[in-house]
């Protein structure tokens, strides 16, 4: 740990022009999460909250009614942030609210570009309105990635406050756009699988690949449930055979609209997290937390209270990132007693 700790030092006073200092850092980064060491140097890629509020009131969010005085990220925080963590790479602008919803967005898009920060957003894309699409198209993102669970009616009551009309009106105008202003950024559908007939069945499987071919989005990624208590490890264990089934009548659906997929592995493989220590997630008001997944595991404020590893708008990154809180945490998590949220968590276990 000394010799691994003395490395990092030096690693950390390199002039911040060397393109060397990007690859050590990834270097050393992955190393830690591979030794599963409770000390780790500075991300290279982070995600980071734009809003902590949303326009729609999904059934399946633990947001609702969730207020805040510093619900939206500002430029001057991230500013300060993006220059605390040089060089770093990539930053996944998603948290538990709408990114579109901060009024200077687009203003923190631009920081990024300053910065040669690549980038990646998360919506809903109810927002999404052509006027608004081509202002962030013009910033050149790596990816946009619109959450989507089914389509039509049911796509309604699961996401209410969503009009599936006009969600369909945005996202092919913003093909259309990008093909203008920015053809290398990638669309991407998103689908949570929801392992319950009545909410999400296989025909709205196939209506959610068909609206990917029909807009002309790249891929549909779909991952695992996140609810607490849902014991995904014995349902998995138990359904093991019926999940391969699924899953590949889904590439066959995919490979007849000649639609990549991403999918999720159906053998549990326990301990497979390593975002702590590669990957954070920082919440809108500056809350350093382990990951992006935990805060959809109980009411938004009680995980932050009880997971935040500290604020990175209050006190220097490099100090939050190994508090103590973040140290033992790490620990636990490489224990056979993980926190309580990772038990029930699909990367922890694998199946993401």
């Amino acid at each position: 740990m000394n010799n691994f700790n003395k490395a990092f030092s030096k690693l950390s006073s390199l002039p911040p022009n060397q393109k060397l200092v990007g690859s050590l850092k990834i270097f050393f980064n992955y190393l830690a999460a591979a030794f599963r060491l409770p000390q780790t140097p500075p991300p290279v890629e982070i995600q980071i909250e734009p809003s902590s509020r949303c326009n729609l009131r999904c059934s399946i969010c633990n947001l609702k009614n969730y207020q805040s005085k510093h619900s939206f990220l500002s430029p001057a925080s991230l500013e300060k942030l993006v220059r605390q963590l040089k060089p770093i790479q990539n930053v996944n602008l998603t948290g538990m609210g709408e990114s579109l919803l901060n009024p200077q967005f687009i203003k923190l898009l631009t920081i990024l570009n300053r910065h040669h920060v690549s980038f990646t957003f998360i919506t809903n894309g109810q927002l999404l309105n052509p006027i608004l699409a081509q202002k962030v198209l013009s910033q050149k993102p790596k990816a946009i990635i619109v959450s989507i669970d089914a389509t039509d009616k049911k796509y309604e009551n699961i996401r209410l406050g969503a009009s599936f009309p006009l969600l369909v009106k945005n996202l092919t105008h913003l093909f259309q756009l990008s093909q203008k202003l920015s053809p290398k950024t990638e669309l991407i559908l998103n689908t949570v699988l929801i392992h319950r007939q009545e909410i999400q069945n296989q025909k709205d499987i196939e209506s959610i690949i068909k609206l990917a071919d029909r807009v002309n989005f790249s891929r549909v990624t779909f991952q695992n449930v996140f609810e607490p208590n849902t014991h995904l490890q014995k349902y998995h264990q138990n359904h093991s055979r019926q999940l391969t089934i699924r899953y590949q009548k889904i590439q066959t659906i995919a490979s007849r609209y000649h639609q990549p997929v991403t999918l999720p592995q159906t053998h549990i493989k326990p301990n497979s997290c390593y975002y702590p220590w590669i990957y954070p997630q920082i919440t809108s008001s500056g809350e350093l937390l382990p990951c992006c997944l935990i805060p959809q595991f109980g009411p938004y404020q009680e995980i932050i209270d009880r997971y935040s590893f500290g604020n990175v708008f209050d006190q220097p990154f490099n100090r939050v990132w190994n508090s103590p809180r973040a140290r033992v945490f790490r620990r636990q998590l490489s224990s056979s007693n993980p926190p309580s949220p990772c038990r029930f968590c699909p990367k922890y276990l694998g199946i993401l």
